[in-house]
């Protein structure tokens, strides 16, 4: 006999003292909500950037407007009490001290009783995230044991990095450039001081949002091997057919006996280059001399290579002696405008280090050219600034000019509009606001400053940023492309405590000939690290 049919025989015999049969479930019942939350991963320790999680449940008026401290007793998350039973929708956004969202999610959760939700939120925009690298030799040898000077860094398939072999054996250890978080590919190459590789390591980081990572990687011994040295050469950047004076080239190899004496034709096969063939694995210094028909040394180049399995080098012999050459330079506006349509009156040039000179627009823009004074061979530094008539600069362009030995040569120049920023600081650990003066009385600290092109991602300082005293601030900037840019700001003491501006800063705009003076500085946060 059933349950169901037993009580129903039950109330049946006892109909007099009353009873309720009912199939429905019992009433739900009220409770509490904990939200426990990590951040991409991390908790609130790691995350060091999140200063709180800001709570939005529709329909529910939450203590301090939903504004909560990371970790409450020691607990990464907040317990909210006295819920009705049913079906909520949540928002959690986690935020710097300036309330800049870092990371946020959603999702709902339903009472009936008190229950605990665990979100991990994701992290807003493309944050920025580093790397300290460091490294290890077989039998936990150091740098001096296993012979190596430095260790040659590639990320990503950009150009190596090469840092001294103890930056990776010293903590924290090497630290990376910004990259986005993630995978990354990474290949490090040890080097004896003659530069021969002897260990070597290819593999992955990973990197993440708003918190540094430590990465140790164990570099295995390379197995040297015979090869080839193929050399390719250039004259001063001219090819054998542009060089018409080489006849052919000299290699000297200290200690190798090498075929006709070293003597080899300017073109070999079509290629502008020789291959030598079975070195012994190791380190060699070279010598190439570009002669002319009566064997005179037209252009010349010293170095050394590596052998461990083939070898390619490519050599640019510079001219011997110092035979004159000069340029004729020419230079444009956007769209192609004059110089009266562009408004531009004249143009400063600076070449290497000499002092800049002012010139008629109009001569840029007149065959053939504005001639330079008499230059070396070879690459130099130029600059150009263009003015309008009362001296603002609107356009800006700085590079290489290449001259060529008894050859001048034509060079056009694209310059491009400018615009302005203007930057300044303070400082603070949290719950403080402070300037230079307080961190730093000796008027010693330097804080570097750096702009990223949002649309390339292309760091407009470099890795190394743009440093100046504290004090200087507030900083003009007259000569970035307009476009929209993030502020990197970096400062640290001589007591080694770190400032850093957030990743969250609100993009800058810049606009074509638009400048802020000192008044109109944006003025950013530095939080203690």
């Amino acid at each position: 006999m059933s349950s169901r049919l037993l009580f129903a025989l039950f109330c049946a015999v006892s109909i007099s003292t009353g009873c309720v049969v009912s199939d429905k479930p019992p009433p739900a019942q009220p409770g509490d909500v904990t939200l426990l939350w990590t951040f991409g991963g991390l908790r609130c320790d790691q995350a060091r950037d999140v200063y709180g999680v800001n709570v939005t449940i529709p329909g529910e008026a939450l203590a301090n407007d939903g504004k909560y401290a990371c970790s409450t007793s020691g607990v990464d998350g907040i317990t909210l009490h006295d819920f009705a039973p049913g079906s909520y929708a949540f928002t959690l956004q986690a935020v710097n001290f300036q309330n800049q969202i870092l990371f946020e999610a959603s999702g709902t959760f339903i009472i009936n009783g008190s229950k605990t939700v665990v979100v991990d939120l994701t992290p807003t925009g493309n944050p920025g995230s580093y790397a300290y690298l460091s490294w290890s030799f077989p039998g936990n040898m150091s740098c001096a044991q296993a012979g190596v000077s430095t260790v040659e860094v590639l990320l990503d398939g950009l150009a190596p990095h090469s840092a001294p072999c103890t930056a990776g054996q010293t903590p924290p250890g090497l630290q990376t450039p910004y990259l986005a978080p993630g995978l990354h590919s990474i290949e490090l190459i040890a080097r004896a001081s003659s530069g021969q590789p002897l260990y070597t390591y290819r593999g992955g980081l990973t990197t993440r949002a708003y918190d540094p990572v430590s990465a140790d990687y164990s570099l295995a011994a390379l197995t040297a091997q015979l090869g080839d040295v193929t050399f390719l050469w250039t004259f001063n950047g001219l090819r054998c057919d542009q060089a018409r004076d080489v006849y052919g080239v000299n290699i000297t190899i200290p200690g190798e006996v090498l075929s006709n004496n070293g003597r080899y034709a300017c073109t070999s096969s079509g290629v502008d280059g020789i291959t030598l063939h079975d070195f012994a694995p190791g380190s060699y210094n070279f010598t190439l001399q570009a002669v002319d028909f009566q064997n005179q040394i037209l252009f010349e180049a010293n170095g050394s290579f590596t052998i461990n399995g083939d070898k390619t080098v490519r050599v640019d012999l510079a001219p011997v002696g110092n035979p004159a050459s000069y340029a004729y330079l020419n230079w444009s506006f956007p769209g192609n405008a004059s110089c009266a349509q562009a408004g531009v009156a004249s143009v400063d040039i600076t070449l290497d280090d000499l002092a800049p000179r002012n010139f008629a627009c109009n001569v840029g823009q007149t065959s053939p050219g504005l001639q330079t004074p008499s230059l070396s061979p070879g690459s130099h530094f130029i600059e150009f600034i263009a003015r309008d008539a009362s001296g603002k600069p609107l356009y800006y362009f700085n590079g290489e000019l290449v001259t060529q030995a008894y050859n001048p040569v034509s060079a056009a120049y694209s310059l491009y509009a400018i615009g302005g920023a203007s930057i300044s600081w303070r400082f603070t650990d949290g719950s403080v606001t402070f300037d230079c003066n307080t961190l730093d009385p000796t008027g010693n600290l330097q804080v570097g400053i750096n702009f990223q092109d949002t649309s390339t991602g292309e760091w407009i300082y470099g890795a190394l940023g743009d440093w100046h005293r504290c004090a200087d601030k507030p900083i003009v900037y007259s000569y970035l492309r307009p476009g929209t840019y993030k502020v990197s700001l970096y400062a640290k003491t001589s007591s080694n405590v770190e400032y850093r501006s957030t990743s969250n800063i609100a993009p800058i705009q810049v606009q074509a000939h638009v400048f802020p003076g000192p008044s109109g500085a944006l003025d950013v946060m530095m939080y203690r690290q």
